[in-house]
C-alpha cells in the first residue's frame, strides 16, 4: 500500500447543490468517490430563505434530479447534510418533508444517510435570529425521520466542540466573513 494513497472510500466531496457540477462529477468520478448535500431544507421555499444565493441558483427540482443522476452513475449514495436552525426548519412537518424526499427516493434511492447539526451560534447568525435547538429537539426530529422509514439518520452532537472558543462547525468561516466585511 503507497503512502498517503486514499482508500477506495477515503474521498467525499461536499456541496451546496452544485447542479451542473453534480452531473460532471456522476460521469467522471472515480470509483469510490462520496458526495455530500448540504442541503437544510426539504423544500424549495424554505432552502430559498435559509441558504438564498445557493437555492437560487440551483433549484430543488434540479438539484435532486442531479443527486438521482450521481447515484445512477456512482452506485453510491448520496449524505445528506441538515442543520437544525431552531423554529425554522426543525417543526416536526419539517421532518415529515424531509422523509418524505427520502422514502420516495426524490432525494435519491440510495441515500446514504443524514446528518442532523445542531447549529452553532455565531455574531451573523444572532443578528439574524438564528438559535440552536434543544438536544431533546434534535433527538425527536431524528426520531420522526426514522419512524418515517429513513435508515441511518445520525444527530452530530460532536459538532458542538470548539462552541465556547467560537472554533465549532460553521463558526470558523463566519468569523472570517465578518472580518472581511470590517471597514479597515
Amino acid at each position: 500500500r503507497r503512502r498517503g494513497a486514499c482508500g477506495r472510500r477515503g474521498v467525499m466531496v461536499s456541496t451546496v447543490g452544485i447542479s451542473r457540477q453534480i452531473l460532471t462529477l456522476a460521469g467522471e468520478a472515480p470509483r469510490g468517490l462520496r458526495l455530500a448535500l448540504s442541503l437544510h431544507a426539504p423544500t424549495q421555499e424554505l432552502r430559498e430563505r435559509i441558504m438564498p444565493r445557493a437555492a437560487r441558483a440551483w433549484p430543488l427540482p434540479g438539484l435532486l434530479e442531479a443527486v438521482r443522476a450521481f447515484e445512477a452513475a456512482t452506485g453510491e449514495g448520496v449524505l445528506l447534510e441538515y442543520i437544525l436552525l431552531r423554529g425554522v426548519n426543525d417543526e416536526p412537518h419539517h421532518a415529515d418533508a424531509l422523509a418524505e424526499l427520502v422514502v420516495k427516493g426524490e432525494a435519491g434511492k440510495r441515500c446514504a444517510g443524514i446528518n442532523l447539526i445542531p447549529y452553532n451560534p455565531t455574531a451573523a447568525g444572532a443578528f439574524a435570529g438564528l438559535e440552536t435547538p434543544s438536544d431533546a429537539r434534535c433527538k425527536a426530529f431524528r426520531t420522526r425521520l426514522r419512524n418515517a422509514g429513513v435508515k441511518n439518520v445520525t444527530v452530530r452532537f460532536s459538532t458542538k466542540l470548539g462552541r465556547s472558543v467560537g472554533a465549532a462547525c460553521g463558526q470558523l468561516a463566519a468569523v472570517e466573513v465578518l472580518a472581511q466585511r470590517r471597514p479597515r
